[in-house]
C-alpha cells in the first residue's frame, strides 16, 4: 500500500497539516503542525495522501444544509476521492 502508516505511529514523528484557509485551527497536541494549501480538506497528514478532515462550523454546517448546499456537495465528491475522510 502506497503512502502505509506503520502500525506504531509516535505522535511526536506526525505532522499534520492544516489548511492556510482554516480561519480557528485546533489544537492537534501532540501532533507537530505546518500551514499549507490543501485543495481538499481542512487537515492532513504529511507524507500520508490518504487522510483528510473537513471541518465545518455550526453556522457553516447550517449553511450546507441550506443556501450552500451546492458547494457542500461539491466538497463531499472531492473527499471520496480519500480513503480516511
Amino acid at each position: 500500500m502506497k503512502n502505509a502508516l506503520p502500525a506504531k505511529l509516535d505522535p511526536s514523528n506526525v505532522v499534520a497539516v492544516v489548511d492556510t484557509r482554516e480561519q480557528i485551527p485546533l489544537c492537534l497536541d501532540p501532533l507537530r503542525t505546518e500551514l499549507g494549501t490543501l485543495a481538499t480538506g481542512d487537515y492532513g497528514l504529511k507524507g500520508c495522501d490518504e487522510i483528510r478532515i473537513e471541518r465545518k462550523s455550526l453556522p457553516d454546517l447550517l449553511a450546507c444544509c441550506g443556501v450552500e448546499r451546492e458547494r457542500f456537495e461539491r466538497e463531499i465528491e472531492r473527499l471520496l476521492a480519500f480513503r480516511v475522510r
